[in-house]
């Protein structure tokens, strides 16, 4: 018995050390031949469907693009991105073997915030990128439900609910063997899903009468003055200088993306009035605010300036005042004060659409140190001057936030110019800037057409919410397009109704009735004010109606 423990032990002890071997030949030699470490599964899809390889060509110069929605090209996307339009203006400029040679890799994501972009470049470094693109700004002010996840959560202890699946995570990061099986997975999920969607003709529709964004002030609200902010903020800077520290560290030219946003378009979501403001001040102020606004919607800008101007002196901090400020400013052709002050409005929103002006301060201090192989392009600027009186409006950023096509040509070219400016794609025959088309001329091969474009309008109607105006402008751009697209009709009418045009929006669902009534029928039960006054038209006008509501 004695003789049999240790034996027993011995041959445990060889199993594990040959196990341990295994598994470490394993791994080096999966180092040898593939990447590591690994990513997320998002970046790692993004990296197999786009044929991203460790080894490169030769004379390949590859350029990675990292960033949330404006840089993975929102409702554009898969027909238009910054990195596609970087190749068009390529094949212009090049000649054809220099072009090609130009490969380009977007591995940015919806909803991404600077800890994961910057996770996401840390993680693919080792692609080894010749250039590295960013656009980092808003997502970590603006995403509201998430934006706890945007600072660094406190590391989950031995015991602690999570904790075996973090270190799981980690593991298969850290492991060149382990990534590879992660990736064969992914793999097999990407060849599934896409037999899955063949066979059952995929198409994503639209949820037409739930898009709206309703707000919560007290949940929403982020105070740019308060200690959360701060965080936020300096969590955000302190990523963008780990990209930085790492690209220097590996000789990588790096490129930020300046934040870019609509502000005359959009007012502010919550205006918050100065808690040490008296009962005396605030009744002093509604009164003058309401003079302002009745003197705005009369159209008498100059005396509704002057209103605004004391309420602004009375509470400097409510931003609908600054705002109609902007717009009385542009009304009168004095753009420069009406661009400060729709800043000023978009920066004391207390439940924020755009990115703080402390983004773009940062970025301008970064642009200024003129640090090796680190540059910054203006965004904002460069639209400023393709736009009429240098205030950007919908026709180069279609949102609050997210570029045109026409805005994400002008920024492209930026990145073209850069390139060419720096020295950074060297080739012998040189750039040929006479040939470079229009970008209206070089869309065309972007494979936009009818349907696509009317699906955008209907994506842009959904994600304006609540700004009633936007989203019927676009919905009626939809429906221009495609005159029987009952879900631009829907998307129409739903607008309408929130904004309470009922009439409009109660003809609108009548017609649509006649053709999708099962549809219909399940709007109607969720709104059944609506229901009760489509079903009074229709008996009115004689039209048939379901039995239980006649």
């Amino acid at each position: 018995m004695p003789k049999t423990a240790p034996n027993a032990i011995k041959k445990i002890l060889f199993t594990l050390t040959v196990w341990a071997l295994f598994f470490g030949a394993l791994e080096a030699v999966s180092r040898v031949f593939f990447v590591s470490p690994g990513a997320k599964d998002y970046v790692e899809r993004r990296i197999l469907e786009q044929g991203l390889r460790k080894a490169k060509a030769p004379g390949e110069f590859r350029i990675l693009f990292y960033g949330e929605s404006t840089m993975q090209g929102d409702a554009l996307y898969p027909k238009s991105t910054l990195d596609k339009w970087v190749l068009l203006y390529l094949e212009d400029l090049l000649p054809e073997h220099a072009s090609r040679r130009v490969k380009t890799y977007n591995l940015a994501r919806l909803g991404a915030n600077s800890r994961f972009i910057t996770q996401s470049f840390l993680d693919t470094v080792s692609y080894q990128p010749d250039l590295v693109v960013f656009y980092m700004a808003h997502n970590d002010f603006v995403q509201l439900d998430n934006r706890h996840s945007n600072l660094d959560p406190t590391p989950l202890r031995f015991g602690q609910k999570g904790y075996f699946r973090e270190l799981g995570r980690a593991l298969v990061k850290k492991s060149a063997f382990l990534s590879e099986l992660n990736r064969l997975s992914i793999r097999l999920k990407i060849a599934r899903h896409e037999k899955r969607d063949a066979r059952a003709g995929k198409k994503e529709e639209l949820t037409i009468e739930t898009w709206e964004k309703f707000y919560s002030p007290t949940y929403d609200t982020l105070d740019r003055g308060s200690p959360v902010y701060q965080k936020i903020f300096e969590h955000w800077r302190h990523n963008g200088q780990s990209i930085i520290s790492e690209c220097q560290k590996k000789h990588i030219p790096v490129v930020f993306f300046e934040s870019l946003a609509n502000y005359r378009e959009y007012p502010p979501n919550e205006s918050g009035h100065d808690p040490s403001l008296t009962g005396t001040d605030l009744d002093r102020w509604s009164q003058r605010y309401a003079q302002a606004e009745y003197l705005f919607q009369a159209g008498d800008y100059g005396k509704a300036l002057e209103g605004y101007e004391h309420c602004k002196n009375i509470d400097p901090g409510h931003a609908m005042t600054y705002y109609r400020l902007g717009q009385c400013y542009e009304r009168l052709s004095r753009f420069e004060e009406a661009r400060a002050c729709y800043l000023a409005a978009s920066d004391r929103d207390r439940v924020p659409l755009r990115a703080p002006s402390d983004v773009n301060r940062y970025y301008e201090e970064l642009r200024g140190a003129a640090l090796p192989g680190v540059y910054v392009i203006q965004s904002q600027e460069v639209l400023e001057i393709h736009s009429p009186s240098g205030m950007v409006g919908g026709d180069l950023v279609l949102d609050t936030m997210h570029p045109s096509l026409k805005g994400q040509a002008l920024l492209a070219l930026e990145i073209v110019k850069l390139i060419y400016e720096k020295g950074l794609l060297v080739q012998e025959e040189g750039w040929n800037w006479g040939a470079l088309k229009s970008s209206d001329a070089l869309r065309e091969k972007l494979g936009f057409d009818e349907n696509f474009e009317a699906g955008l309008y209907l994506q842009k109607a959904s994600y304006v919410g609540r700004f009633y105006d936007k989203a019927i402008e676009y919905s009626k751009r939809s429906l221009a397009l495609q005159p029987d697209s009952l879900m631009a009709k829907r998307s129409l009418a739903w607008a309408y109704w929130r904004k309470g045009e009922e009439e409009k929006a109660v003809a609108i669902y009548s017609d649509v009735y006649d053709k999708t009534p099962r549809e219909i029928l399940k709007v109607f039960s969720e709104n059944p004010d609506l229901a009760r006054q489509v079903w009074a038209r229709r008996k009115l006008l004689g039209r048939a109606t379901p039995g239980a509501f006649v």
